[in-house]
């Protein structure tokens, strides 16, 4: 073979490694980089609560350094349980994701759970609630504090002051109508007056008129909605004259919610949630409220402390391989995350005390333990 064929057959070979070169880069992406897939309900009803998370999820991606780059594959579920199938399908099937943040909302966290579990995908929601989350297998993580739990530490606080309560809880949400049943057994069925509501429809006068019409033997009204539905509510109450002590979730100690509803009218509201304040990560907590003007809600704290013990975990791991992943998270033991020292139980649930507060002038205060 003379000088000049050889000189063409080097060429050719150097071409085809590159363009081999470029395939692998193109399909893997960045060299040193990790995917991770994130199904947030980026539009519909709860869509104020995606956008909080990911503002948690940024801050965190945003403070690592060194290690694999970790990039956030975001698609969106509508809070929709068949959208949620779709935009798993689409991070494990053509993203090739081995890791998955949410979804958030039960009914979809519901459906993508199973898929994860069989797909051996590590699968780790910082908000839904449901206790039946809890059972679903060994690669599902909740970083968040599930309904059950919460219930039964408001459960003595209501017991104690309040005879008789209004439940009103989004019947397409199987978190709410958890709450429906639990006080319920807790506190007898004649005690309880079930007000199940649709959420998302934005307005409930006729849903209200239940309460309204019992409202002598009422003591107190529990809301068991989103954010947007608390508002719409709270606010409805107020103009049919149902003046009541108001009891709820978390989603009632946050800033849109006060904002959204008035600082007199959201005076004295009793909620729970994990218990964690400025103090339990001022740094986080200063750089959050100096960027979005306002006091994180629980979620937002536990989306950033996702994206830290993610980092921790890829780099103990070497790589996103969901099998070490796995392992690494069921071992975490009180990390000391912004929302609070974070332990996993055997079944995922996160392992976090919880506290019963109050909003007072606007902020929100502990009450109880």
């Amino acid at each position: 073979m003379d000088k000049k064929r050889k000189n063409i057959l080097r060429v050719g070979v150097i071409i085809i490694i590159v363009i081999v070169g470029l395939y692998v880069f193109v399909q893997k992406g960045v060299v040193g980089e990790v995917s991770i897939g994130v199904i947030l309900p980026s539009t519909g009803k709860a869509a104020n609560i995606a956008e909080d998370v990911r503002n948690g999820l940024e801050m965190a991606k945003g403070e690592l350094t060194g290690g694999k780059k970790i990039k956030l594959v975001y698609q969106d579920d509508g809070c929709d349980p068949k959208k949620a199938i779709s935009a798993y399908q689409f991070l494990h099937e053509v993203e090739k994701v081995n890791i998955v943040i949410g979804p958030l909302c039960s009914t979809a966290a519901l459906v993508v759970a199973p898929l994860a579990q069989k797909d051996g995908v590590v699968m780790i929601t910082p908000a839904s609630a449901t206790d039946k989350l809890s059972s679903i297998g060994d690669f599902i993580f909740r970083n968040h504090t599930h309904d059950k739990a919460e219930l039964e530490a408001i459960a003595p606080y209501i017991k104690e002051r309040y005879k008789k309560i209004a439940v009103i809880y989004d019947k397409t949400n199987d978190a709410y109508v958890e709450y429906d049943t639990f006080f319920k057994t807790n506190l007898g069925e004649s005690n309880v007056v079930s007000v199940p509501v649709t959420g998302g429809m934005g307005d409930y006068k006729t849903d209200l008129l239940k309460i309204k019409a019992q409202l002598k033997d009422i003591d107190a009204v529990f809301v068991g909605v989103l954010s947007k539905d608390a508002v719409t509510l709270v606010n409805e109450m107020n103009q049919l004259g149902i003046k009541k002590q108001i009891l709820g979730s978390k989603l009632l100690g946050t800033s849109d919610f006060v904002n959204g509803v008035g600082v007199e009218t959201a005076e004295g509201i009793v909620y729970m949630e994990a218990d964690y304040d400025k103090n339990t990560e001022p740094n986080f907590w200063n750089k959050y409220n100096e960027k979005f003007g306002k006091i994180p809600p629980t979620w937002v704290p536990q989306a950033y402390d996702t994206v830290k013990i993610l980092d921790l975990a890829i780099a103990s791991c070497g790589s996103d391989k969901s099998v070490c992943i796995k392992d690494y998270l069921h071992n975490l033991k009180d990390y000391p995350g912004a929302a609070g020292k974070l332990t996993f139980a055997a079944n995922g649930d996160a392992i976090k005390k919880i506290a019963i507060k109050q909003v007072q002038n606007g902020q929100f205060i502990k009450i109880s333990e």
